[in-house]
């Protein structure tokens, strides 16, 4: 991409002025700015070259900005800087973090699983309105350290029903990992959703490749996760389970408090040990039963 290099932003139109602190993020059309201004204080500043994709993100930020998750739009507006033009939009600042963090920290289960239920309720609300967030990823879901609510950036990538996806990220899309077309529908919407939960789940990102998915699955069931949840994310990944409505309420209807093992090599090492330690208790009761018939001397 590019950086701007400046230490102040005026914009053309409305005057505002920005004084530029750092960069904070970047996306597939812009950069990210902290800036400082000189009514509103903090806020973030989006910059790009494309006057399209920055005006329709401002269009619909400014559209649905009632919502708790979507972060307050202010002035949309351009600058000059070395003969070339920018444009950009002002928005708020959230201070906080991003869901990578949380993939990261070893959370409880539940607690995981009581922050995805959050995202899938606010994506199933954009897709309520007939559109998808296509470029769902741990970097564009914010966690707002002033109360703790989940908060959406870059809604560049949301795209009505039936069109083609422009924005996403490999990691997220079902084209990348040989498993779908790259079309807005409801289904890409759950795929990408799923995927999200199980890189939550294990912690860490993968690789898109559509024989790795099967790996990925291995290392759920390795790691105590419920199998009920495991068969739901493998539904939802193969297409049998479509809508975050769906998706919502099975999730919902799942006791993660099961410990329900039935595969892999923990779930035959608890059985043998199992079958271990039924086998020794029965040994030492028998032994005891010989030892005290043994120990007795009628006289």
């Amino acid at each position: 991409m590019y950086s701007v290099k400046c230490k102040e932003i005026i914009g053309r139109w409305y005057k505002g002025k920005y004084k530029i602190i750092k960069p904070i993020g970047s996306g597939g059309v812009g950069e990210i700015y902290l800036a400082n201004h000189e009514h509103r204080g903090l806020v973030a500043l989006k910059v790009t070259k494309s006057m399209m994709s920055i005006t329709k993100e401002y269009d619909v930020m400014k559209r649905y900005e009632g919502k708790d998750y979507i972060p307050k739009v202010y002035e949309l507006d351009d600058f000059e800087i070395h003969g070339e033009i920018y444009h950009y939009f002002a928005m708020e600042y959230i201070k906080g973090y991003n869901l990578t963090k949380v993939m990261k920290d070893s959370l409880p289960l539940k607690l995981k699983i009581d922050i995805f239920i959050i995202i899938l309720q606010i994506i199933a609300d954009i897709n309520d309105e007939g559109l998808i967030y296509s470029d769902l990823k741990h970097e564009n879901i914010m966690v707002d350290e002033r109360n703790l609510t989940i908060r959406l950036v870059d809604f560049g990538s949301l795209t009505q029903f039936g069109k083609g996806v422009k924005e996403y990220t490999p990691l997220y899309d079902r084209c990348s990992w040989g498993l779908g077309d790259r079309v807005a529908d409801i289904s890409y919407q759950t795929f990408s959703a799923a995927i999200l939960l199980m890189t939550l789940l294990i912690g860490r990102k993968l690789t898109p490749d559509k024989d790795k998915i099967k790996s990925a699955m291995d290392i759920l069931k390795k790691d105590n996760i419920p199998k009920t949840l495991i068969d739901l994310i493998e539904k939802v990944l193969k297409g049998d389970i479509i809508g975050c409505r769906v998706f919502l309420k099975n999730l919902r209807n799942i006791d993660l408090s099961e410990k329900d093992k039935v595969f892999g090599i923990d779930s035959w090492l608890d059985s043998i040990i199992a079958i271990l330690v039924f086998l020794l208790g029965f040994m030492l009761m028998k032994l005891n039963e010989t030892s005290f018939r043994g120990g007795i001397n009628p006289r």
